[in-house]
């Protein structure tokens, strides 16, 4: 028996507390992420959200489990979503601007949207590892949709500074100093890709638009 359809405005009711997960077509391919609801939520009033993204071979399961994110989303009364990378081993594409992963990232704010009440003031993004660089990606692509962004082990890849655009997105960042695949200093990670160090990242996040103006940072080390 079909399911009753969700009202047009998702803040006048909902089924939102029933929401697991989502599917999205991105390029040809059906991109899913894990949902959690906060216990309680009946899509009455506008929720903050967070999404989190996994390290490289890692998956929902695995972020889930070192943070605790479901928990604190039930005790703080926000929605988290965890979004699945592609690949074996999987990995995000956080050195194209116009990748795939972005679109991804863009649909899924679309269509939770449309199925709950979200308040689009206070939409996050963190991330560990090579998830911490996607936090760091959709925070400087999309700094329309997101109040904030974490990065976790996951520095900020210089090429992006010229795609920046818009205003600065407020960033937190921590990176551990004994950090063996990617170092804080700087060198190359395990890919041999040149990483140009936390302290450098935070100092370069981001200054400048792709028009040149200063834009500040609000990074902390």
């Amino acid at each position: 028996m079909p399911s009753d359809p969700l009202p047009a405005d998702p803040c006048i009711g909902s089924a939102a507390a029933a929401l697991t997960s989502l599917e999205v077509d991105v390029e040809s391919l059906t991109r899913r992420a894990v949902v959690h609801v906060p216990a309680g939520a009946h899509g009455m009033a506008p929720v903050p959200l967070v999404l989190g993204f996994h390290g490289l071979g890692g998956t929902t399961d695995d972020l889930e489990g070192d943070t605790g994110l479901f928990g604190r989303a039930d005790a703080e009364g926000f929605v988290a979503i965890l979004p699945a990378a592609t690949g074996n081993p999987s990995r995000w594409d956080v050195r194209d601007p116009e990748s795939a992963d972005l679109a991804f990232v863009a649909a899924l704010l679309t269509e939770l949207e449309a199925q709950i009440c979200i308040d689009p003031s206070r939409i996050y993004a963190a991330g560990f590892s090579q998830g911490g660089a996607m936090a760091n990606a959709v925070g400087c692509s999309r700094p329309d949709r997101f109040a904030a962004i974490a990065a976790v082990s996951g520095v900020y890849d210089p090429r992006w500074r010229e795609t920046c655009v818009g205003k600065p997105v407020p960033v937190i960042g921590f990176h551990g100093v004994l950090d063996p695949v990617v170092p804080y200093r700087g060198d190359t990670n395990v890919d041999g890709r040149p990483i140009i160090g936390a302290e450098a990242w935070a100092a370069q996040w981001p200054v400048e638009s792709v028009r040149g103006r200063p834009r500040g940072s609000t990074a902390d080390r």
